[in-house]
């Protein structure tokens, strides 16, 4: 059975990814955490997304090659994010 992590399970885990060495793991990991408890996506599919799956103009995010492939295939939802300013400073630097 599933287990939901409350709100505040959610924050202590990304609040505990600020001991993670070097700075940009602890970045990745906090941000993967939010990703997986705003949208409800598997982690494989969080895994497997490329930056042309977010279409901040529409605000929404692409789910491709999903569990069991059929599972969200190509499903569109909601981003957490809000539009082109929330994500203005990844869509910035493409040398990452």
């Amino acid at each position: 059975m599933p287990y939901l992590y409350s709100d505040a399970e959610v924050a202590a885990l990304m609040a505990a990814t600020a001991c993670l060495r070097p700075a940009l793991h602890a970045a990745t990991h906090k941000t993967l955490i939010g990703l997986l408890s705003a949208t409800g996506m598997r982690l494989g599919e969080a895994i497997r997304l490329d930056r042309a799956d977010l279409d901040t103009a529409a605000g929404t995010l692409t789910i491709r090659d999903s569990k069991f492939a059929n599972y969200a295939e190509d499903a569109v939802m909601p981003s957490p994010v809000t539009g082109p300013v929330a994500c203005s400073s990844c869509a910035q630097d493409s040398s990452a």
